[in-house]
């Protein structure tokens, strides 16, 4: 079957099934076709569909178009008997066509472009290249709720959609641990550990038989091993250089074996990245080293650039951006990403922090699924803990404080047996048959108590720093 039938049914299928017809409209343009009548005969149609603001039938075609000839054609086209073929292959062939017709003309005009130097038009290519890579017959508009029980009950108690943590509380808060399709933030200022959460979460993950990519913008590939292999190895970060080779090795091959997936780290330099580049990296994982990674961490969120930069751009505007192309990948990849982002100036040494002290652009706020901010008083950094506050959760409620331990040296975070979770009033007195005004009282004094704790020795906080420069 040559490209000349594919037109021919295509064409049929435009004028019999609604369906089809309404997935290819909006790629429908008279270039895809080879064979001249066929072209004129869209030409027509598009008129139409311009001019009435619907697809003509058979009948209206007949009355609008002037060449006997070309209506002759639709007529053919239409007494094809195809009876012989079933229906879903012949949508799968003529998908295929369109798909290699729109990757095609799309090539040919990179090729215009490059010759033309017209450099904002080669910019568009790669989503547009995508976009016609991507092109389905996938006829589903949505789900249809009561229709689809099955599907519903599956999507409850899938639990591998879902990435669980060693955090007993974050899991219980988060719904059960990362999820698929969703960007979550890591919000700290900097140089308080930002990259040491993520690189421990990560091997946490690789403990629990996922795939990991980090990618660093900061830190090199060696600098973010280090930090995993102490964590790993359970050795000081310091004393990894003076284990003996043999002994180096005896670890590696003790992890290696009880380890069976992989976490792969890569390093970019700062600001010379945007998304298509790890897109780009996923691939050519998958064809190197048959890696498909489970979740991503990417340190950190404003040293990425976005993928179009217009001269007129704020940073406002860049780093929402971006922060929208990171989620569009996690959703794209149907896996988790793990960010890290600084706090502005008005959250830096502050022990309570908010939304408002994302750093750069508070659009980002609104992208993420999950914000969790970090901060640590002189009292909790003496006493090697964190304190985590969820800014934000789209998977349960939000201003839940737990305190969480910290090991500098063997760059590990561990869950806080002794940490209280503090949250809103209602949650906090679940299920206690006391009065609106004791429920109040009680969450008050709570949060009260965490404050103190977290504003303690606040103010020597920058001079006092026991483990300063650790990112």
């Amino acid at each position: 079957m040559d490209a000349i039938f594919f037109e021919k049914v295509l064409i049929k299928f435009l004028f019999s099934d609604d369906k089809v017809r309404d997935k290819v409209i909006p790629f429908l343009v008279p270039d895809i076709f080879e064979e001249h009548k066929n072209i004129q005969l869209i030409k027509t149609v598009l008129a139409m569909l311009a001019k009435y603001g619907h697809f003509p039938s058979v009948s209206e075609f007949k009355v609008e178009v002037s060449n006997e000839e070309i209506y002759n054609r639709l007529v053919e086209i239409m007494n094809m008997d195809v009876s012989e073929y079933k229906t879903a292959f012949l949508i799968n062939q003529i998908e295929s066509f369109i798909r290699n017709k729109l990757i095609h003309n799309i090539n040919v005009e990179i090729a215009m472009n490059l010759t033309n130097e017209e450099d904002e038009l080669l910019k568009q290519s790669p989503d547009k290249l995508r976009e016609a890579i991507a092109f389905s017959f996938d006829t589903r508009v949505g789900l249809d709720l009561f229709e689809e029980e099955e599907r519903m009950y599956n999507h409850l108690h899938n639990r591998e959609r879902v990435i669980p943590t060693s955090f007993s509380q974050l899991n219980r808060i988060m719904e059960g641990g990362f999820h698929e399709k969703s960007l979550t933030l890591f919000m700290a200022e900097t140089n308080l550990g930002k990259s040491l959460i993520m690189t421990s979460i990560g091997v946490d993950c690789v403990l629990r038989n996922k795939n990991v990519l980090y990618v660093s913008c900061e830190m090199s590939e060696e600098k973010i091993s280090e930090r995993i292999m102490s964590n790993m190895f359970d050795v000081a970060i310091e004393d990894l250089q003076i284990i003996p080779k043999i002994k180096f090795h005896e670890k590696f091959e003790l992890i290696k074996s009880h380890v069976k997936n992989k976490i792969v780290i890569k390093e970019y330099p700062t600001k010379s990245i945007n998304t298509n580049h790890i897109r780009n990296l996923i691939k050519e994982l998958k064809v190197r080293k048959k890696f498909i990674p489970d979740i991503i961490f990417i340190d950190y969120l404003g040293i990425i650039n976005p993928i179009y930069q217009n001269k007129a751009d704020n940073t406002y505007l860049e780093v929402k951006r971006v922060s929208e192309e990171v989620r569009a990948l996690a959703v794209e990849l149907g896996i988790p990403i793990v960010l890290a982002v600084q706090t502005n100036r008005g959250g830096f040494g502050d022990a309570e922090i908010d939304l408002t002290d994302i750093s750069d652009s508070i659009g980002t706020a609104s992208t993420a699924d999950i914000i969790i901010g970090v901060t640590q008083s002189d009292e909790m950094r003496k006493m090697g803990k964190f304190s985590w506050i969820i800014l934000k959760n789209r998977y349960g409620l939000n201003k839940h404080v737990f305190s969480v331990n910290v090991d500098y040296y063997k760059m590990r975070v561990t869950e806080d047996s002794d940490s209280p979770t503090t949250n809103t009033a209602s949650s906090i007195t679940k299920d206690i048959p006391l009065s609106d005004k004791d429920k109040q009282q009680i969450a008050n004094e709570t949060i009260t108590d965490v404050k103190n704790v977290l504003n303690k020795d606040l103010k020597d906080k920058l001079n006092n720093m026991m483990f300063n420069g650790i990112e």
